[in-house]
């Protein structure tokens, strides 16, 4: 969970809704993309 923490602080420093910066509609959509992320890089 390590990228998740250093993306929400990032964010945090930028003073942004994720869901703004990466482009997406809703916070279900932002959820799901992390959620794959994670997937992706566990394995």
């Amino acid at each position: 969970m390590t990228i998740l923490t250093t993306t929400n602080i990032i964010i945090d420093s930028l003073g942004t809704e994720p869901k703004e910066i990466l482009g997406f509609e809703t916070d279900e959509d932002l959820e799901f993309a992390l959620k794959e992320l994670m997937k992706e890089t566990s394995d």
